[in-house]
């Protein structure tokens, strides 16, 4: 489980801890340090020596951007222990860039970790404008809830269940709907609310 670590060493040595702009790909078991965004539920899935497998997400950030951490079989359920807001460390991480978007990932398996610590990191998304983005882009975008419909709740085909709430967010240069999964639904989302997707995956749905 996670639990706070008061004996971390904050103090470690140039090279060890990146900022997240800092990540590059090739870097290996790198220890970086964020604040949580959002969180995913864990998913399972059958492995090609047919085994399960299972999987979740965090998007981390700090003061340089944002980076979606994916966190394999064993290390997957950790994100029932992490928050929103939460400070975190993530120990022995291996970076990734996402075939489909060029994206720069971090994947954390059984030999990586994730401590919380006590530290005040500061993130602010930057923003794209919704009438910019297209098919295949992961972006943040910045406006006002229009339409909030109902959270629904579904079964998995390996029998875990899940949740899903769809909503309509606007900015000045257009409106874009979004799907809401797992941890990440709003049960007190309004209309009039402004919010943040942040590392959203745009998808063109007819």
């Amino acid at each position: 489980r996670i639990t706070p670590n008061d004996e971390v060493d904050m103090d470690v040595a140039a090279g060890d801890v990146d900022t997240i702009s800092d990540l590059t790909q090739g870097h290996e078991m790198i220890s970086i340090e964020g604040i949580i965004v959002t969180t995913s539920d864990e998913n399972t899935f059958e492995q090609s020596d047919g085994s399960t497998g299972s999987v979740s997400n965090i998007v981390l950030g700090d003061e340089t951007g944002s980076v979606t951490v994916t966190l394999w079989n064993d290390a997957s359920s950790e994100v029932y222990d992490l928050t929103k807001k939460q400070t975190i460390q993530v120990n022995n991480a291996d970076v990734r860039v996402d075939d489909e978007t060029n994206n720069i990932e971090l994947h954390l398996s059984e030999e990586g970790c994730i401590e919380e610590i006590d530290e005040d990191i500061s993130f602010s998304p930057n923003q794209e404008r919704i009438e910019t983005v297209g098919e295949g882009d992961v972006a943040t975008l910045k406006g006002t809830v229009s339409v909030v419909e109902d959270i629904n709740e579904f079964d998995r085909d390996d029998g875990s269940s899940g949740r899903v709430q769809n909503i309509e967010v606007e900015d000045n240069s257009g409106a874009i709907r979004a799907a809401l999964w797992g941890e990440a639904t709003r049960p007190d989302l309004e209309p009039g609310t402004k919010v943040a997707l942040v590392n959203a995956e745009i998808d063109v749905t007819s």
